[in-house]
C-alpha cells in the first residue's frame, strides 16, 4: 500500500469538499429566497383579505 495519495486523488478530495460546501451554501441561499417569496405572497394575500375597501 502506498502511504501518500497521488496528487490527482488529493486534488479530487479537495475539489469534492469545496463542491460540497458550495452546494450547501447554494441550497441555503435558494431556500432563503424561496421562503422569502412564499412569505411575501402570504403577506400580499393577507393584506388583500384584511383590507376592506
Amino acid at each position: 500500500m502506498q502511504e501518500q495519495l497521488p496528487r490527482h486523488e488529493v486534488f479530487t478530495l479537495i475539489f469534492l469538499r469545496e463542491l460540497r460546501v458550495f452546494v450547501v451554501n447554494y441550497s441555503i441561499c435558494f431556500l432563503l429566497i424561496e421562503y422569502t417569496n412564499l412569505l411575501l405572497k402570504l403577506i400580499r394575500v393577507g393584506l388583500r383579505t384584511h383590507s376592506y375597501p
